[in-house]
């Protein structure tokens, strides 16, 4: 479930004149994972992702909204093949097969009080590779929660998300937790979605920040060329590391720099049975962000 739910700016409901604008915010990340050994494939392979996104959030008295679309393409550069096999079938150059996801989401937060306000997001998706069918790679989920304005600079935000998943009639019920705290005023630690972020202020135009982020619920369709015909793809990954940024007026441009760890790739036949589990070593991982807010 990937609504974003934690507002990232004040609103002063209660008087119209600081009511904020709507804003538009549209991001491109670029990430390159060095190339690793997949254990039980006896292959080595690096990965490079791509995401765009765009958020718009839209202040109101009664309501505020916040709307989210997202593309993510996901590239395995694989070595050469060896002659073994993988689960049983010939291998092919790309087990995994180039991914793309493409997600929608919206949330909603009611006031209730001064300091309460209840959320409810859904978000709904599709992934499978270039020559898969995305009819059968759709995934949605709904997220209901509580966010609450502790003091001036500290919000918290909690509550359940209930996911659905490709190709398993189980369901998975997800602790939706959230931080926002403004601990001085050159820092500011922001945990939301699947990401934890402390942000160090350094001057007008510099910041660093602290990032790890982790990625449990990413999974696509495979086509029915893949060695293991309209399969399943789960992925599991945590990511730490540092990033860099320069802000000038709206625009944010970010190095970072990381670690790739606990990877983990559920192999599923296409009516979601488990096939092949396979780890994939801890890695380098590099990154570029550039954000722009209009």
């Amino acid at each position: 479930m990937d609504p974003t739910f934690l507002l990232t700016q004040s609103q002063r409901t209660n008087q119209v004149m600081f009511l904020p604008k709507p804003t538009l915010t549209v991001n491109l990340r670029q990430q390159q994972t060095d190339s690793a050994e997949f254990a039980g494939l006896g292959r080595s392979a690096s990965v490079n992702r791509t995401t765009l996104d765009a958020t718009l959030l839209k202040p109101g008295l009664k309501q505020t909204q916040n709307l989210t679309f997202r593309i993510d393409r996901s590239t395995f550069d694989f070595a050469h093949p060896s002659p073994t096999a993988l689960a049983g079938l010939p291998r092919a150059a790309n087990p995994f097969e180039d991914a793309t996801q493409v997600r929608f989401g919206a949330t909603f937060i009611t006031p209730q009080s001064k300091t309460r306000s209840r959320v409810l997001g859904f978000s709904v998706d599709s992934a499978a590779s270039a020559h898969g069918d995305f009819s059968r790679g759709i995934a949605a989920g709904v997220i209901l929660g509580q966010r609450h304005v502790a003091r001036p600079g500290l919000t918290w935000t909690y509550g359940v998300a209930l996911r659905s998943q490709i190709a398993d009639d189980d369901f998975l019920l997800i602790p939706a937790l959230g931080v926002d705290w403004q601990a001085r005023k050159d820092l500011r630690v922001l945990f939301q979605g699947q990401e934890l972020r402390a942000t160090k202020t350094l001057n007008k135009t510099w910041s660093l920040a602290s990032v790890t982020g982790f990625d449990v619920r990413r999974a696509w369709r495979l086509s029915d060329r893949a060695a293991v015909s309209e399969g399943v793809i789960r992925e599991t990954s945590f990511t730490t590391g540092l990033e860099l940024g320069y802000t000038h007026k709206n625009t944010t441009a970010a190095l970072a720099a990381g670690w790739q760890f606990g990877r983990q790739f559920q192999l599923d036949d296409r009516a979601g049975r488990g096939v092949q589990t396979i780890d994939a070593d801890s890695a380098l991982t590099l990154g570029l962000r550039l954000s722009r807010r209009l």
